[in-house]
């Protein structure tokens, strides 16, 4: 078996991503095992050697590992860290912290130091002189709950379920977002003389 401490992180990255994209063309979830699994079956180490350098990409955020539905499964942070974020002390992540606990979507809740990475490994982040995103974070949680978005259980956040997609549609700063789903509710109560076929 080949000695696995001379294999570069980006090397190691290249394979676990290869095995994440074969599973995701076979329409499966990357799940530990199947990512295993898949680079395995081109490299010779063993299983926990292979799980063991995941988890080790992961901390170097090379790998961005998601619960999805309560499933753990794996990604390539470079498809989901497009996103260009500019931190100052007075932005508002209300709506960020509450999408990325959807995502993260674990059953017994995220903390903040989880939901700090996952924002941090999700997206392109730019901390501006005199901000600082922990504090940004504590204090956007707590503006989701204020609204019913999370619910807050010790040192854990979850979704609700009651959030902007059934509430106002509108952003931090009060702007209405695309979506005109309520617009449609209204309508069918004002007929205002038109015609009834």
């Amino acid at each position: 078996m080949k000695d696995s401490d001379t294999i570069t992180s980006a090397q190691w990255a290249k394979w676990v991503l290869e095995a994440i994209e074969k599973i995701r063309v076979q329409k499966q979830r990357p799940s530990l095992e199947r990512v295993c699994y898949g680079v395995r079956q081109n490299h010779n180490y063993s299983e926990s050697t292979v799980s063991e350098k995941i988890e080790q990409l992961v901390n170097e955020g090379l790998i961005l590992k998601v619960y999805n539905k309560g499933q753990l499964s794996y990604k390539d942070p470079g498809g989901t860290a497009s996103r260009c974020i500019v931190i100052a002390r007075d932005t508002d992540l209300t709506k960020l912290v509450t999408r990325s606990i959807k995502e993260i979507d674990d059953p017994d809740g995220s903390s903040v130091k989880t939901i700090e990475k996952y924002i941090m490994q999700s997206n392109r982040i730019d901390v501006k002189a005199g901000a600082d995103l922990t504090t940004i974070i504590k204090t956007s949680l707590k503006r989701a709950v204020d609204k019913g978005w999370l619910s807050n259980e010790g040192k854990t956040y979850k979704a609700t379920g009651t959030d902007e997609a059934g509430g106002s549609r509108r952003d931090s700063k009060g702007t209405p977002c695309k979506s005109k789903r309520k617009q449609s509710v209204e309508t069918p109560k004002v007929s205002h003389g038109m015609r009834n076929n």
